[in-house]
């Protein structure tokens, strides 16, 4: 091989990994937003209808104490529900002028409203995953100061905790790094998720029977357990043929957890009272055996 195609490959093979980079992280996106639900135009056109001038609802409590059921939590939600329609091709609201304003302003109400709850996991990990998705749609049609906030906003989740509280701010985290385009950031949030794909000897998520731990020796299978085999699911099919795939030995702890673990707490559509975790509440056994 002669010099100056040896010269020529160490130029082309760096710009062929970083456009293979650049392809993989535009497919993380699409995957997440093609798995964002979809929802349905009466709930859309109830929201938008009752929404004031000024982008909130006059049924939402802003002032909300509750460390629970948050109030503002739900702005959010009503917001990311909203511009999920309006990027939908199937829904009647797709690129409606009226309702791009409508999420702007609600957005602003946001931002300037800067609301924050009692209770750590809102702020740090339940409104953010919320929002996450809505500045991931409307990316392209925010302004400079917008995303911005956006991105400041998302910076309340860090790195940190153990078992599902890790992976949930680590979702965080990783959408954060899309927002900003910004690979390593992105690598090292997928690292974080995928690194509770682990069976802990004494610590907190898998254990060795297949149980799940959480918050110490706790059974936890029907919230945190329930909700650690959503997201890892979910991020096993989002890095799906991209260069972040899940490994097979991962896999397997999911396999297996979900199988010898988690299918064993349901029965005819009942989830076992004394797997339900700390969410022993009303029709929990039902709802937790459909999740």
């Amino acid at each position: 091989m002669s010099k100056r195609i040896i010269i020529l490959l160490l130029f082309l093979i760096p710009a062929l990994v970083c456009i293979a980079g650049v392809r993989d992280i535009q497919q993380v996106k699409k995957s997440i937003l093609e798995l964002n639900s979809k929802p349905s135009d009466e709930t859309v056109g109830q929201y938008l209808e009752s929404q004031q001038a000024d982008g909130s609802w006059k049924d939402i409590n802003y002032q909300d104490t509750m460390r629970s059921q948050w109030g503002p939590s739900f702005h959010a939600s009503r917001l990311t529900t909203m511009a999920t329609a309006y990027k939908d091709k199937n829904s009647v609201f797709y690129k409606k002028k009226d309702v791009a304003k409508k999420i702007h302003q609600g957005m602003r109400y946001w931002n300037d409203g800067k609301f924050v709850c009692r209770n750590w996991w809102y702020n740090q990990i339940g409104v953010p995953r919320i929002l996450g998705i809505l500045y991931l749609l409307m990316e392209d049609e925010m302004s400079k100061d917008e995303l911005t906030a956006a991105i400041q906003y998302m910076k309340n989740s860090k790195f940190g905790m153990t078992g599902q509280n890790s992976a949930w701010l680590a979702e965080n985290v990783l959408v954060r790094a899309l927002l900003e385009k910004n690979e390593p950031l992105l690598l090292e949030a997928r690292d974080y998720i995928l690194r509770e794909l682990v069976v802990s000897q004494d610590g907190e998520g898998v254990r060795p029977d297949m149980s799940f731990h959480q918050h110490g020796p706790q059974q936890q299978f029907g919230n945190y357990g329930l909700s650690y085999a959503n997201t890892q699911a979910y991020w096993a099919r989002i890095f799906k043929a991209t260069v972040y795939e899940v490994g097979r030995e991962q896999l397997d702890i999911l396999h297996h957890y979900l199988v010898d673990g988690l299918q064993g707490t349901c029965w005819k559509g009942y989830m076992d009272i004394g797997s339900c975790g700390r969410q022993a509440v009303r029709n929990a056994q039902k709802t937790k055996a459909r999740g």
